[in-house]
């Protein structure tokens, strides 16, 4: 469904569908212009099925936010199997940043994440990220570009944590 601006609105017409799906893997919403308050949407509905334990999932240029973010981090909570994940600019700041990638901890298949030009300038989030890198081994490709981590005292801190 990627790349179709159908926002809030589309979203509520499939919600049913999530939360009913036993079967689905993988959900692409990428570049589709939900905002914060339908990502939220859609992951409730990932929680209330309680069956979805998504692959991959795609929602960058979505404006998922700090607020879907938070709901990002609530569904992911709920199982520890993603493996691909691609969330580059939605503007997530501060604590979704935090709560975003420490939920990314439990999940010890995760290969694929593309965080870049998110807002990791909080030490909270700088912290969770840095610790992803350091305790999770299946991790082959991550993106955090253009997040942020510019300031080198910042960045000797990471690799000191890691």
């Amino acid at each position: 469904m990627h790349d179709n601006a159908f926002g809030p609105i589309g979203v509520a017409q499939f919600k049913d569908f999530l939360t009913e799906a036993k079967h689905l893997r993988i959900l692409s919403v990428s570049n589709c212009g939900l905002g914060p308050e339908a990502s939220e949407t859609i992951f409730d509905a990932l929680i209330s099925n309680g069956s979805v334990h998504l692959e991959k999932l795609c929602i960058s240029r979505s404006r998922v936010e700090t607020k879907g973010a938070h709901a990002l981090s609530r569904y992911l909570d709920t199982y520890s199997g993603l493996e691909h994940l691609e969330i580059f600019q939605n503007g997530i700041r501060g604590t979704g940043s935090t709560a975003l990638v420490n939920s990314l901890q439990g999940h010890t298949n995760l290969k694929h994440a593309l965080l870049n030009d998110n807002y990791f300038s909080c030490d909270s989030s700088r912290v969770a990220l840095f610790t992803l890198l350091r305790t999770n081994s299946t991790l082959e490709y991550l993106d955090i570009g253009s997040s942020n981590l510019d300031e080198e005292d910042e960045s000797k801190q990471g690799y000191e944590l890691i």
